[in-house]
């Protein structure tokens, strides 16, 4: 009897350790959550450190996504909007400074929206207890498209499939070049919604098509490459 005890006790212990190791969604279809990052980067002989914040709504009944970027690069802080919008396979880039705008199609390498899975290939490393005793599954996995190829780290909670943050190493394609990029993120502030309408209203500045120009700044460029290098989220 004692041995039908131990060995029920291991299975179960098995299947609960199996259990918190399973890849998992995120279960709202709408919410908002924060990110925050620290981006190395090297190209040739030139490399560089920037920082940045970035709010993001996320509608997956369209689907449709609200980014807004906060960069910090050297001395320079720049905010820029992006919306993208799937059903319409449109992207608006939005100067909320300069107030201009730029509508362009999404890109075409197969690009889907963000994802609030773990991906399919992503590798158990382990579990962590967060401060507040938290737990969360670290995974690890490869990331490769047309235009980035490196590894992805990604953490999320086990009750509630939460990201809190990971890294990405690896190289991306910035006019040609391949630009080698070291990202560590956080997220935080995470909140589930019902309506997310309010973030997904054009300016006025953005409704007459001679203001479909948008000054080409550097940090815009990396802003907008950045945030599509994010995979879980």
């Amino acid at each position: 009897m004692m041995r039908f005890h131990s060995a029920c006790f291991v299975v179960l212990c098995w299947a609960v350790i199996c259990r918190g190791q399973e890849k998992c969604c995120i279960k709202p279809d709408m919410f908002a959550v924060t990110s925050g990052s620290l981006v190395g980067w090297h190209l040739g002989e030139d490399f560089g450190v920037m920082s940045e914040n970035i709010f993001i709504v996320a509608d997956f009944t369209q689907p449709r996504f609200f980014y807004n970027v906060t960069a910090y690069v050297d001395t320079n802080i720049s905010t820029t909007i992006l919306m993208d919008d799937y059903k319409q396979n449109v992207r608006w880039v939005i100067d909320p400074v300069g107030k201009t705008c730029q509508k362009e199609p999404l890109p075409n390498e197969k690009y889907k929206p963000i994802n609030r899975c773990v991906p399919d290939n992503a590798q158990f490393l382990q579990q962590v207890n967060n401060p507040g005793n938290v737990l969360v599954n670290m995974w690890y996995y490869e990331y490769k498209t047309e235009s980035a190829d490196g590894m992805m780290s990604t953490g999320v909670t086990v009750d509630e499939c939460l990201p809190t943050g990971g890294s990405f190493v690896g190289k991306t394609k910035n006019t040609g070049e391949d630009v080698y990029i070291m990202e560590a993120f956080g997220f935080f502030n995470f909140k589930a919604l019902t309506d997310v309408s309010q973030y997904f209203k054009l300016p006025s500045y953005c409704d007459t098509k001679f203001n479909f120009v948008m000054m080409k700044t550097k940090a815009t460029e990396d802003a907008k490459r950045l945030v599509r290098s994010r995979r879980f989220l």
